[in-house]
């Protein structure tokens, strides 16, 4: 005989699923459409950048400026010169970039100068994409080269584009956050309507007409709901 769960259980159970599939959907459209519509149509642009920051660690560092943007950040990192070691650098392992932001190695060995970093998502940031520009590329070489993007057009403004590489912290925790308030939201109104439906003689379940039945204990006969 397989098992088969209660309603109330499955009832649950497909809420749950509905609310995680509405906050993932959430999470992509404040990451992806919200952001690159602000941008495309110039209702957001980059007018106020940090000033300059320095760091360096012991193979990676660079000086990078941040410009913040409702439902994104966007971080320009740029090749440092120093002389001496790294440990001697008076910004040695200090104004640490994010996480989601990319770094450039100190021997140069990528062939890249300069990286811009957009990292998009609310209440955090859950995707990111990536541009690597060469400073003097040789013939052969191309001088920007973009990783993690899904470009949708080119406009004067830049370009409109979806950031592919997950931010797994900011992307599980936006889930989370919109998951659990719709979740709240359906429970809350599922409660609601059981009680009204148990007050009109139905089943608080289904909605199925119990004034009929005999038995007002029994389950009821479209969804094996039994009253309380």
């Amino acid at each position: 005989m397989i098992w088969s769960p209660p309603a109330p259980l499955r009832q649950l159970a497909r809420r749950a699923l509905w609310s995680l599939a509405v906050g993932v959907a959430c999470t992509l459209l404040l990451s992806w459409t919200v952001p690159q519509a602000l941008l495309g149509f110039g209702l957001a642009q980059h007018t106020t950048w940090s000033q300059d920051a320095f760091w360096i660690d012991t193979t990676r560092g660079g000086h990078y400026q941040r410009s913040t943007l409702w439902c994104s950040d966007w971080i320009i990192m740029k090749r440092i010169i120093f002389t001496g070691t790294p440990e001697s650098q008076p910004y040695f392992r200090h104004n640490i970039p994010p996480a989601w932001a990319c770094t450039l190695d100190l021997a140069g060995l990528s062939g890249f100068e300069e990286v811009h970093t957009g990292a998009t998502g609310w209440p955090c940031r859950a995707f990111a994409s990536e541009s690597w520009r060469r400073w003097t590329p040789r013939p052969d070489e191309e001088a920007e080269a973009l990783r993690y993007n899904f470009v949708l057009a080119s406009t004067p403004r830049g370009r409109i584009m979806f950031p592919l590489r997950p931010i797994w912290s900011g992307l599980a925790a936006d889930v989370a956050v919109f998951g659990a308030g719709w979740f709240a939201i359906v429970v809350v109104a599922g409660g609601v309507r059981a009680v009204v439906r148990r007050a009109r003689g139905r089943c608080p379940g289904c909605g199925y007409d119990r004034r009929g039945l005999p038995d007002a204990i029994a389950p009821c006969p479209e969804c094996g709901l039994a009253p309380r």
